[in-house]
């Protein structure tokens, strides 16, 4: 969509996928989708909610489904996880930051964050503006990353779908044993975390990770020598 974009996209709307946080990024990118969408409209986008001076949450999106003539509340969230031991289990999946865990996103968002247009409070003052909530979705995006020893086992991960973007992590140690054997890598900023790379990157594909840089994580794509 954004290599052929909708006429509607302007020199301004590009000008905002400026480096910022991932997950600002990834919102910023489906409010530009929605924009001009022949099916959903936007009502509300990352609208907080109070009561008695009290800040109850905030709401992603609120959408009108043309087709259903309903509306739907859809939170969106971005993760990359990095699987250790039992991948079955969601515990064994954390995020950049260790404490961030599969487990706890699954949870904050079935209990927390998809939950607050259900409040009576909430109904309330969306009833005022004649609204009301039909649905609600998870719109849940990123990349799992298996242990590199699994990565070609074809594993089955019952909590994901058949489709998911998977990738592999390795140790600082197994990265330079390894590393000889992946001559054509790229590393990517947080923006590139999205998207395949296009032929021209893959055309520019570089190995040099200095020592330095292998002190904290750090994110590559790894081509093959035909691209």
């Amino acid at each position: 969509w954004l290599a052929h974009p909708d006429p509607s996209l302007t020199d301004a709307d590009v000008a905002q996928l400026r480096p910022m946080r991932l997950g600002h990024y990834f919102e910023h990118l489906w409010h530009l989708w929605l924009r001009d969408h022949p099916r959903y409209q936007v009502v509300l986008a990352n609208e907080a909610w109070r009561a008695n001076g009290i800040t109850l949450g905030e709401t992603d999106l609120l959408i009108y489904d043309r087709e259903s003539k309903q509306t739907e509340h859809w939170e969106l969230a971005v993760k990359f996880y990095l699987g250790f031991g039992d991948l079955s289990s969601r515990g064994h999946w954390h995020g950049p930051q260790f404490r961030d865990r599969l487990d706890r996103k699954f949870e904050h968002l079935r209990l927390s964050q998809t939950r607050l247009t259900r409040t009576d409070v909430v109904q309330q003052q969306l009833a005022q503006r004649g609204i009301i909530i039909s649905a609600v979705r998870c719109v849940v995006k990123g990349r799992l990353f298996l242990p590199w020893q699994s990565f070609h086992q074809h594993l089955t991960i019952e909590f994901a779908a058949a489709d998911a973007l998977r990738g592999f992590w390795l140790t600082q140690s197994q990265w330079r044993l390894l590393a000889a054997d992946f001559p054509f890598c790229r590393r990517l900023s947080r923006e590139q975390f999205l998207a395949p790379l296009t032929a021209q990157q893959i055309n520019d594909t570089f190995i040099a990770i200095p020592d330095s840089d292998l002190d904290r994580p750090i994110a590559l794509a790894i081509c093959n020598a035909d691209g």
